[in-house]
């Protein structure tokens, strides 16, 4: 592939869209793919799965349960079943450079994650015990969103396939990093 590259942020809300947002993600991609295929546009989809790490926004579940954790505040959750593939932004950055450097076919997606499924409520769980101090996890107190997507799991093995690469870091380690860092 030529030095040039042009990296499309993907959704795994794409795969099976039920939002506007979604569905306006997944037309864009059909149109990127179909713009790369018929006009040779150096374009690949890195479909990234639940990155997390130190300094993201707030309004994100885990610096969310973080700051609950901390101050002992109630922390109201949908049931907390989904399984989720959770990858620390250090992973994701080094997959996309992985992404940059490989030979990759025009208009192919990457999955960029682990490969395994952590449910949120026992990723959440662990983000508490880690932090020291117990808020009060109210599981089941906010219904599923509409179209919710129960498992999004990557597909690691065909993306160390064609790219080399594998994500390095562990749920544990990272969550424990995150809470020392005392993300929020």
């Amino acid at each position: 592939m030529d030095a040039q590259l042009v990296v499309a942020a993907r959704t795994t809300a794409e795969r099976n869209p039920s939002s506007p947002y979604a569905a306006s993600k997944a037309e864009a991609w059909g149109f990127c793919r179909m713009y790369a295929r018929t006009n040779g546009w150096p374009l690949v989809g890195a479909m990234m799965f639940q990155c997390y790490g130190t300094g993201e926004s707030a309004r994100n579940v885990l610096p969310a349960a973080l700051v609950a954790a901390r101050s002992g505040d109630e922390f109201p959750l949908f049931p907390g079943e989904q399984l989720r593939d959770w990858v620390s932004v250090e992973d994701v950055v080094s997959g996309l450079l992985a992404m940059v450097r490989s030979e990759l076919v025009l208009a192919a997606t990457i999955e960029i994650g682990t490969g395994k499924g952590t449910s949120l409520r026992e990723t959440v769980r662990m983000l508490f015990k880690f932090a020291g101090i117990y808020g009060r996890l109210l599981f089941g107190a906010l219904p599923y969103q509409s179209g919710e997507d129960m498992r999004a799991v990557a597909d690691a093995d065909r993306t160390e396939r064609l790219t080399g690469w594998r994500a390095l870091t562990g749920l544990v380690e990272s969550l424990r990093a995150l809470v020392s860092a005392g993300a929020s």
